[in-house]
């Protein structure tokens, strides 16, 4: 799967989240828990990513546990452009096991 271009919308300034709905190939959920786990301990350090305010990974239950929500939140846009450099961002990308993503963006009120 090609990583993610989308930014948020240019009448979005200043904080703004993300909810991207990640659906991973079957057999593969343990191995895509690791890499999300990766990517929100990356995230949430602040020597790592200062303008990441939030990052929460979750998983479906039962029938739905190749299903995983993540959860983002940005101080600005320049901290999202961060993220989609980091290691283990990366590593989920170019993983292979993603099925789909579907990504909504969201301001602050």
């Amino acid at each position: 799967m090609a990583p993610i271009t989308l930014m948020p919308h240019d009448d979005i300034k200043g904080k703004f989240m993300i909810v991207a709905v990640m659906q991973c190939q079957k057999g593969k959920e343990e191995e895509m828990a690791k890499l999300l786990r990766a990517v929100r301990d990356y995230s949430n350090d602040k020597n790592h990513e200062p303008l990441t305010l939030t990052y929460r990974v979750t998983r479906g239950a039962g029938d739905k546990s190749s299903e995983f929500t993540v959860i983002e939140e940005y101080a600005e846009r320049e901290g999202l452009k961060h993220h989609r450099t980091s290691e283990p961002y990366l590593a989920l990308r170019n993983s292979g096991i993603i099925d789909s993503t579907v990504v909504t963006f969201y301001e602050e009120l």
